[in-house]
């Protein structure tokens, strides 16, 4: 299997969840199967994606109260 290729593929899925509303509860879906997946770097790839929206969105919340 060609790991960039995974890569790049989960972080589409990422960028899908955040430009496109109606696909957004299916791609965390999604990113969270693939967490299950237990392929190190598809879990890895997986977290990273997820993590990084909720923490600039804990951020900005943060900082408007």
């Amino acid at each position: 299997m060609d790991v960039d290729f995974v890569r790049k593929s989960v972080r589409a899925i990422g960028r899908c969840a955040i430009k496109v509303e109606q696909a957004a509860e299916r791609c965390v879906s999604t990113l969270l199967d693939l967490i299950q997946t237990k392929v190190n770097y598809v879990v890895q790839e997986a977290v990273i994606v997820i993590k990084v929206p909720v923490i600039n969105f804990t951020a900005a919340a943060e900082f408007m109260h």
